[in-house]
């Protein structure tokens, strides 16, 4: 029989580092965009809000895939990646 050593390894070792995305705007403006987002769909990317760096600053939009919402904010700080956020974690917000 071997010899069974445990497992020493530790998370950041196994678990690749997802990079900190930063995106500053209202809060309202995610409820507002959060009311034409899917609420029961298997598109994942329907039921949430997508949120993408402008040329002045953030788009804010959402769809059900039969009405459609876009919030150019120009006054918010947005990073260069696209995000969705959940409509879970804007119910919390």
């Amino acid at each position: 029989m071997k010899d069974v050593k445990p497992n020493t390894a530790k998370c950041k070792d196994t678990i690749p580092l997802i990079p900190e995305v930063t995106h500053e705007f209202e809060a309202e403006l995610l409820h507002h965009a959060a009311t034409f987002a899917a609420k029961t769909d298997l598109r994942y990317y329907l039921c949430g809000v997508n949120i993408r760096k402008s040329n002045k600053g953030c788009i804010i939009e959402a769809t059900n895939g039969h009405m459609a919402i876009l919030i150019n904010d120009d006054s918010a700080v947005c990073a260069e990646k696209s995000v969705i956020i959940d409509l879970n974690i804007i119910k919390m917000i």
